[in-house]
């Protein structure tokens, strides 16, 4: 019998981190297939929820997409070693108005082709540069893995959640 050695072990967790890595990438673009599928039901609907319309959410996520994907790039290729999140997330309300004037069609392709971009780089990447970390102020760092599984796929699933419900 063989003695399963440091180097069985690496490898074993690599194929972990290439799986996850591999399914991180295919929630982004079931979030982009997603994101067409609803903004298709939009049309001129303005009901709000949580002081946002449908044409808002769709806003945001546009910005949502952008940002962390981008932020994601930077952070696992060594790029970004700081940012300060809070001055971010402070100035959301702005970018939705900016980007909620845009036509719905432009929004879901911004949304769709971000996310998409965001997968095909998670998949040409290896999966230890997703450990490098990013300083977000007061003591918080995030790898760019969470950046990109909190900021940027959890947060785009729960606002198309949001705009599911605003469009039932």
């Amino acid at each position: 019998m063989a003695t399963y050695t440091r180097a069985d072990l690496d490898e074993a967790l690599a194929s972990y981190l290439d799986q996850d890595r591999e399914q991180l990438a295919g929630r982004l673009e079931a979030v982009a297939q997603r994101t067409g599928e609803l903004a298709a039901r939009i049309g001129t609907a303005t009901t709000a929820a949580q002081g946002w319309s449908a044409i808002e959410v769709l806003g945001h996520m546009g910005s949502v997409a952008r940002a962390f994907g981008a932020l994601t790039h930077r952070v696992a290729s060594g790029e970004a070693t700081q940012l300060d999140l809070l001055a971010l997330i402070q100035g959301r309300d702005e970018r939705v108005a900016q980007m909620s004037q845009l036509p719905v069609e432009e929004l879901v392709a911004l949304t769709q082709a971000e996310t998409e971009k965001t997968a095909a780089f998670l998949r040409g990447i290896p999966s230890a540069d997703l450990n490098r970390k990013v300083v977000l102020g007061e003591g918080m760092t995030w790898t760019a893995e969470e950046v990109c599984r909190l900021a940027l796929a959890a947060h785009l699933e729960s606002h198309l959640n949001q705009l599911e419900s605003l469009l039932s």
